[in-house]
């Protein structure tokens, strides 16, 4: 017996309106901070990249921020995940997408509704993670990119809320959303990869902005036969009877944390940095003195670490020999290492080439995609064998999280590459205050905005 359908476009617009900013608790609010004050950090890097500076010669914003939420949008995501350094969460990179399309409409709101950011984070959470948890299969195991088809969906529920869009509208804007999603996993290690998330910010402010003005959409686009699930489907098996979560429960920001990247590369990578990292504090792990190294991962992760030999910085990005390598050789994996010199370091080339992958076949039980544990196995010139512990949720995972010293260290260092940003004592002031002062928030966020420019 086939299960019956469940309306899940309109339930969720129904679930979206009905929340107010006084249903986030302490954690959630908490957590929406971290989203916004890390995804603003990383955006500050970002705006000086190859792909954000050619999008905005192309959209002729080179000078100042453009007057089109739909173009602040655009570039403002396309900034978030142009160093592969924002969070991840269900599946994708969610705040790199939701953050930009939220910052995107500061001037399309009053300041006082400026309150209502973290819940309209919250809500943007809520949408992608009730399309993803439809899914026991990733998207990219058919070549999609889950940012890119997600987002969207993501950015049109926490605009729908900030907006204060009634249910049709709120149904229109997430239906419409859900035709406009696209990512190819081809394009990893390229500058289309961050384009992605930019393009999914776009469509998600637009889909809200024109159902705010009317546009209509089918009131099934999520679950229809031939609507968002059935259509992207890895399998073709979505779950299409399952309620709407938020019906029943929680928002899901109030049990599950994004996960914050300590390293500026392919979140795929992360596991076997550390255990790099492991190896490299050991007294007696030498660089030099390395005659191989061996690597355990995920036959999905190694496949979208695809470049074993990196031409570009972009590609070192999704380089699992680099990341690995330079972990090993430096004890670090930060902004400054991702650069066309250490690239280029005959060193470290020497080292990657020693580099072997090993394809583990157990399976992560929680994961889709990964490996059971990733692990680093080095053989030194003298006989001896170097273990890493194995490595199951990385520094920054959820469930292994990033202490506050580590969280503002790595927002002073993103700040700090970018002129004219306030400091980092600023930006957690000017968040803070988005429940007591939203009016004095609204101008101090708008401020920092423009600043990004």
């Amino acid at each position: 017996m086939i299960p019956e359908r469940f309306p899940v476009t309109q339930r969720l617009a129904e679930a979206l309106t009905r929340l107010r900013p006084e249903d986030l608790t302490a954690v959630a609010e908490d957590r929406a901070r971290i989203a916004f004050l890390d995804t603003i950090g990383v955006t500050a890097a970002g705006m000086a990249e190859p792909p954000v500076r050619h999008l905005r010669r192309v959209l002729g914003c080179v000078e100042a921020m453009p007057q089109a939420p739909r173009d602040r949008a655009l570039v403002l995501g396309t900034a978030a995940h142009a160093l592969d350094y924002d969070d991840v969460a269900f599946g994708g990179h969610v705040s790199a997408v939701i953050v930009p399309a939220l910052l995107a409409l500061l001037p399309e709101i009053p300041p006082a509704d400026a309150a209502r950011l973290p819940l309209a984070y919250a809500a943007g959470i809520e949408a992608w993670a009730e399309t993803s948890s439809r899914e026991k299969t990733l998207y990219n195991a058919k070549g999609g990119h889950p940012t890119g088809l997600l987002g969207p969906i993501g950015a049109a529920g926490a605009a729908s809320v900030l907006l204060r869009l009634d249910i049709v509208a709120t149904r229109s804007a997430l239906s419409m959303a859900a035709s406009l999603g696209a990512g190819l996993t081809v394009n990893f290690g390229t500058m289309t990869k961050p384009l992605h998330a930019g393009r999914a910010a776009e469509a998600g402010v637009l889909a809200a902005l024109l159902a705010r003005n009317g546009m209509t959409a089918a009131p099934d686009g999520i679950e229809a036969p031939n609507g968002f699930l059935q259509v992207h489907s890895p399998g073709g098996t979505p779950d299409l009877s399952m309620p709407v979560a938020l019906e029943q429960s929680l928002l899901r920001l109030e049990t599950v944390s994004p996960s914050i990247k300590c390293f500026p590369v392919c979140y795929a990578a992360h596991r076997a940095i550390d255990a790099a990292l492991a190896l490299h504090a050991m007294p007696d792990c030498d660089a030099a003195e390395i005659a191989a190294v061996e690597i355990t991962t995920s036959p999905r992760h190694s496949t979208t670490l695809r470049y074993r030999d990196p031409q570009s910085v972009a590609e070192a990005r999704f380089s699992l020999e680099f990341a690995v390598c330079r972990a090993l050789q430096t004890g670090r994996l930060g902004l400054a290492d991702l650069a066309s010199n250490a690239l280029a370091d005959p060193e470290l080339r020497a080292l990657m080439a020693l580099c072997t992958r090993h394809l583990s076949d157990e399976v992560d039980p929680r994961l889709d995609g990964y490996a059971a544990h990733d692990a680093v196995r080095l053989h030194m010139r003298d006989g001896r064998v170097l273990e890493s512990p194995h490595i199951t949720r990385p520094l920054g995972h959820a469930e292994n999280p990033l202490g506050q010293e580590d969280l503002d260290s790595k927002l002073a260092d993103c700040l700090s590459q970018k002129t004219g940003m306030p400091t980092p004592a600023a930006c957690h002031g000017m968040v803070n205050a988005l429940r007591d002062d939203a009016p004095a928030a609204y101008k101090d966020l708008s401020t920092l905005a423009a600043a990004l420019w």
